[in-house]
């Protein structure tokens, strides 16, 4: 809270910082230009303050600019009050102005804002992914990750390919009801449909999985969904435990 209140002091002090130097740069060139162009260093200093400061002191060095601009350097002067067609447009021009830059100033802020939730979400979903792929590779059980629309293999870990015969960092372009006999295929991928549409948290089947030498690996497979962190599907991930020994 302390931080906070020093923060916005400092921002304070400095709009109002910018308002008198545009104001001692205006009282000395006064003597050449008089009563015009009485907004034009409040106006720098108003962009100075859109591109240095927050939303706030923008806003606070637009009013303060157009106070002091008005008072000293306004016909008639010390006094509020505007008189004559020039004054009025320029004063009017002062605040469309002013409005612009404070406007620019919050649209930058936004899309700073933007900006850095970007990149925090986006180094967050990179660490996810990260440790998904670590917790991957290094689970104890043959793990795939599985296409949740066709049941395509995505990616497997190194257990899951040993005990398929599978060439390492080499996946087939199989779907998981290629990976079973065709006599258990349909009715695999069926219950695996059944239980993604109807919102369940997982699935646990005794099928046998196909190895490439052609004999069948009883196991117990187990498939839950998952989110990826980079994205909003969903895939599966097939986890297999070994019930027995291949049969040729």
């Amino acid at each position: 809270m302390k931080g906070y209140f020093f923060y916005r002091l400092r921002q304070i002090w400095a709009a109002i910082g910018l308002v008198i130097v545009a104001w001692l740069i205006r009282t000395l060139i006064d003597p050449v230009v008089g009563e015009r162009v009485p907004y034009t260093f409040f106006i720098i200093a108003s962009i100075v303050a859109a591109w240095t400061l927050d939303i706030r002191s923008t806003a606070l060095t637009v009013l303060l600019g157009w106070f002091v601009a008005n008072w000293f350097f306004e016909e008639p002067r010390h006094s509020l009050s505007i008189e004559g067609a020039y004054h009025w447009i320029t004063s009017l021009t002062y605040v469309v102005i002013g409005l612009a830059v404070v406007w620019f100033a919050k649209s930058e802020q936004a899309a700073s804002l933007r900006e850095l939730a970007a990149l925090a979400e986006a180094r967050r979903r990179k660490a996810s992914e990260a440790d998904f792929r670590r917790l991957f590779e290094q689970a104890p059980v043959g793990l795939a990750e599985l296409d949740a629309l066709t049941g395509r293999v995505v990616r497997a870990n190194a257990l899951w390919c040993n005990s398929l015969g599978w060439a390492p960092g080499i996946l087939p372009d199989k779907s998981l009801s290629e990976l079973v006999p065709s006599s258990e295929a349909q009715e695999l991928w069926q219950a695996v449909r059944n239980f993604v549409d109807s919102g369940k948290p997982g699935l646990v089947r005794q099928t046998r999985l196909i190895h490439t030498d052609g004999g069948l690996l009883p196991v117990m497979l187990r498939i839950a969904p998952i989110r990826k962190a980079d994205t909003r599907q969903t895939s599966l991930l097939a986890a297999m435990e070994k019930t027995g020994e291949p049969i040729s």
